[in-house]
């Protein structure tokens, strides 16, 4: 009942800070002046909010620090706080805003007003070129494939994108490809398209033609700042040499390995060496955690937080680290960063935020990387449930599944019904159990995972023991897969993963096979052998 009270004066706050918004007044309240409200409240409230209030107080008067503001909605789990609290108004006027430019660009392409093209972006152009009837889509083709002059390069990586839906035709290939010639040509340091770019690339390596897929690649390594991109961009460079002939040197590897120390591609590259990746981070030195900060915001933050499990008041240590600004946090110090990490890791259902805070740590200062912080960023958890439902599947790969779909958080539960550790939708528990399976089932982690692994082994058997094409139909599903296996008919398994276009799949499948890697280099026990499973199996 206390608790309830606690989250209806926090309803009440999120209400008034929204009504402040409306008059278009910039709102930045924090937990310290959200505690003030608790303590000055004529309902009766906790003990411990009682005293969250006055060591607030006290902290304010020694460090004038207004903790964790809500510059949006940072902890994405909480709906109820996003929905209440605060709502992007910004993020919708935005998008207002690229619909109407969308619109505009399409009148102009039907009015043939060629020279008006200009200062596109890639979702305004991708947006007018759905809204275009297939003779508007062919004029605009014709010019750009026949007009010297450049426009603008997103347009001919939209017009590109959209005709992809129409291959493997012979005739359509040719034309996405010299689309793609085009965005190169024009692509220059003002204007450029990313995903042009990319495609570009992976369109000639798929038709054997290295070189050309190295100038594409290059170009974009050069002008990108898309970490995801440029990290698989130089892995299909290294390709293209070993293609042409031509080594790809270890310091090389290594230096790429520094640089995007996240990336699947680079990992599994570099992997092949013989002082692979884990050599690498086995040598590194590890960095001490930094307890303090310079922004005092996060100080006094972590002191709530210091002072409540002292007092083992989990529950309120843990909605103290709700309230940091994780955008904040990022800008710390490095060592702070880890110290942070290191509190969230106390808390099972706070698994997001520390792999969000070590994600950004490990790309921004790969030096902290270290084999000892690895076992931070990926924890064991179910991993005696994962042995006894293992179903024949890699114990390390369901892992890593769980991992991305739910970060080991058993009450996770989506806004579509996705539920549990491995998301599993009620209608595919369903088809499984040929009878229907109740909240309470999928919410158990034996359940959960019984049917998840049994879901994936079948993905798996589908897609003939193709493991990147079975992740990528539990991400987007197979109907999906196969309708991108008749699209681009290629041999590489990793060129396929590339190539699809959903940018949230090609991510999904590269960060979980990443993660197989380092769990089955940071717990090589977990092998399973029959016998192991057998003995699990039987202590159950």
């Amino acid at each position: 009942m206390q608790k309830n009270r606690f989250k209806t004066l926090l309803m009440i706050s999120s209400i008034f800070a929204l009504t402040l918004a409306a008059a278009g007044c910039y709102f930045d309240a924090g937990f310290g002046q959200l505690l003030q409200n608790v303590h000055a409240s004529p309902t009766p409230v906790s003990q411990e909010h009682k005293e969250a209030a006055e060591l607030f107080i006290q902290l304010n008067e020694k460090h004038n620090f207004f903790a964790a503001r809500y510059k949006g909605c940072h902890i994405e789990r909480n709906a109820v706080l996003c929905k209440s609290f605060y709502k992007d108004k910004s993020a919708a006027e935005k998008n207002k805003d690229s619909r109407l430019k969308a619109a505009q660009l399409t009148k102009l392409i039907r009015q043939q007003k060629w020279t008006e093209l200009t200062n596109t972006s890639e979702s305004e152009s991708v947006r007018a070129i759905s809204a275009l009837s297939n003779k508007d889509r062919q004029n605009l083709t014709a010019h750009i494939l026949s007009d010297k002059a450049c426009i603008s390069p997103h347009l001919a990586t939209a017009m590109a994108f959209k005709l992809e839906e129409k291959l493997p035709d012979a005739k359509v290939l040719s034309t996405v490809r010299a689309l793609y010639a085009r965005t190169l040509e024009c692509s220059t340091d003002k204007e450029f398209s990313d995903l042009g770019l990319y495609r570009g690339g992976l369109f000639e390596i798929w038709q054997d033609n290295p070189e050309q897929a190295t100038d594409f690649l290059k170009k974009l390594s050069k002008l990108s700042k898309d970490i995801a991109l440029t990290s698989r961009a130089q892995f299909w460079i290294n390709h293209a040499a070993r293609e042409q002939g031509k080594s790809v040197s270890a310091n090389t590897m290594e230096d790429h390995f520094t640089n995007f120390p996240l990336s699947y591609h680079i990992l599994t590259d570099y992997a092949t060496m013989e002082d692979g990746p884990y050599q690498t981070v086995s040598d590194l030195r590890e960095q001490r955690i930094q307890t303090r900060s310079s922004f005092e915001d996060l100080n006094g933050a972590i002191q709530l937080v210091e002072h409540f499990l002292a007092q083992q008041k989990d529950s309120l240590a843990k909605r103290t680290l709700e309230f940091i600004d994780y955008a904040e946090l990022s800008e710390a110090e490095p060592g702070f960063q880890l110290y942070v990490a290191t509190l969230l890791a106390k808390f099972d259902d706070m698994n997001h935020q520390r792999f969000m805070v070590l994600s950004r740590l490990f790309q921004n200062h790969p030096q902290f990387k270290t084999l000892k912080n690895l076992n931070i960023y990926y924890p064991l958890a179910f991993e005696d449930l994962v042995i006894k439902h293992h179903r024949d599947q890699d114990p390390f790969l369901l892992l890593s599944l769980i991992r991305q779909e739910s970060s080991f958080n058993p009450n996770t539960k989506s806004p579509v019904g996705a539920t549990g550790l491995m998301q599993i939708m009620p209608r595919t528990a369903k088809d499984l159990k040929k009878r229907v399976v109740t909240d309470k089932e999928l919410l158990d982690p034996s359940s959960n995972i019984q049917l998840g692994a049994r879901y994936f082994a079948a993905l798996v058997k589908e897609f003939k023991n193709d493991h990147m094409k079975a992740l990528a139909s539990y991400n987007a599903g197979s109907g999906n897969v196969r309708k991108w296996m008749k699209r681009y008919p290629v041999d590489n398994p990793l060129l396929f993963v590339d190539l699809i276009p959903f940018d949230e799949t090609r991510e999904y499948v590269a960060g979980i096979l990443r993660n197989q890697y380092w769990y089955s280099k940071l717990y090589p026990e977990l092998l399973v052998t029959p016998q192991m499973a057998s003995q699990v199996s039987a202590q159950k």
